[in-house]
């Protein structure tokens, strides 16, 4: 009977100066130091969570202007100077100031929860002249048909 022998794990560690050879599928190699083999395993790890985190973060988006769809009509995101922009565009034509505390829970709901999407929830009313500025092809729409949202009807919806 063959004896089939356990193979232990690889240990790297940040700190060596020890090299590494790093074989493709392809059967390529290349040698790296250790430290920067265990550092691209980190970053590997941490953007399969980042990846997670984002799809969590979307649907919880997603979900929480269906629960608030009597004064959400489109949920969306897009990419802000320093955050990501959560845009929740209100069926109304004017700044609800009745929603503004729910719309602040969800800000906070959502750095607590996702804190790998630093994020910013505002409001836009349903004005044509406050959405002029919102390029559809930036604005990932997570809830309603985004046709509202960009001001045309000839556009399709984008849905994650």
């Amino acid at each position: 009977m063959g004896t089939t022998s356990r193979q232990k794990p690889i240990r790297l560690h940040f700190k060596s100066a020890e090299t590494v050879v790093v074989e493709t599928d392809e059967e390529d190699r290349f040698v790296i130091l250790e430290k920067e083999a265990a550092q691209a395993c980190k970053q590997a790890q941490q953007g399969r969570q980042w990846a997670e985190q984002w799809r969590e973060f979307l649907h919880h988006i997603h979900e929480w202007c269906k629960t608030h769809s009597d004064v959400i009509d489109v949920g969306g995101v897009m990419v802000g100077d320093s955050a990501l922009n959560v845009l929740l565009f209100i069926k109304g034509h004017e700044y609800n100031w009745d929603i503004e505390d729910i719309i602040a829970d969800l800000d906070l709901d959502l750095s607590q929860k996702f804190p790998a999407c630093c994020a910013e929830v505002m409001q836009v009313p349903n004005q044509p002249d406050l959405k002029a500025g919102i390029s559809q092809e930036e604005l990932l729409v997570v809830y309603g048909d985004g046709n509202r949202a960009s001001g045309s009807s000839k556009t399709q919806p984008r849905v994650p």
